[in-house]
């Protein structure tokens, strides 16, 4: 052995000094540490994901270029197969999740930001409130002032105006809201019940569900094709002044 040979071995740190836990550590005079750059690592990850997707992403390609040229010729053949059709359309009136099991069009998308919590009334409590709403304006129409039997639940509920109700009293719907209506003549029950929206219109001696469970009752004017008029009506009309 060479004086520069002893010498670079007397320099040297013991091996087991270099070997950590973490390859964070390695010592970074070390080849690997050098050759093993993240770039190098992403480059392989990225040249592996490709060759794993190439032969899927070809039969898309193939499959989808079939079905146009097919269509060209055969113009009954316009209809592409179901999974590929289902993956370029959608409903407008059920895209946005507005929570709680409810769906509705790009107008309602805002009412995303108060959907229902699992704290919520029971089926029971919701007949209880819609029934003593009903009777209350039945005997006093929209003078909540004058109202008893609201009063007298288990829980009494907020009563509130349309405006009001989800800009102050969203804390409230897991309660369930009494909403006032006096410029529009209106009255409705608003909650979540069961973790889910709930909205019932109340009249005189009758009421209608418009979302959600039906309350004890009252008719069923839930949709299965979307909102109605009706009932944009009312939900729009808790709609906090800024909200888009």
């Amino acid at each position: 052995m060479t004086r520069h040979e002893r010498a670079f071995v007397a320099d040297s740190p013991p091996i087991e000094a270099t070997l950590t836990a973490s390859p964070k550590a390695l010592d970074p005079t070390w080849d690997v540490s050098k050759i093993a750059t993240r770039g190098h690592v992403l480059t392989a990850r990225i040249q592996r994901l490709s060759k794993l997707l190439f032969l899927p992403a070809l039969a898309l390609g193939l499959v989808s270029g079939y079905t146009v040229l097919r269509s060209a010729v055969v113009p009954s053949f316009a209809t592409p197969p179901e999974w590929i059709a289902e993956a370029f359309t959608y409903d407008r009136n059920t895209y946005f999740d507005l929570g709680g099991g409810l769906k509705g069009p790009p107008e309602l998308a805002w009412l995303a930001d108060y959907a229902p919590t699992p704290e919520s009334l029971s089926q029971a409590d919701y007949d209880a409130l819609t029934a003593a709403v009903v009777k209350d304006v039945s005997a006093y129409g929209l003078s909540p002032e004058n109202w008893t039997e609201l009063g007298g639940l288990k829980t009494p509920a907020k009563i509130t105006s349309p405006p009001r109700l989800l800009s102050e009293f969203s804390g409230r719907l897991k309660d369930g809201v009494a909403v006032v209506d006096k410029d529009g003549g209106k009255v409705s029950v608003a909650a979540y019940v069961g973790g889910r929206w709930a909205i019932t219109a109340i009249g005189r001696g009758r009421c209608a569900t418009v979302i959600g469970p039906i309350a004890k009752g009252c008719e069923d004017a839930t949709s299965q094709r979307g909102f109605n008029e009706p009932t944009l009506a009312i939900i729009n009309s808790f709609k906090p002044a800024g909200k888009e």
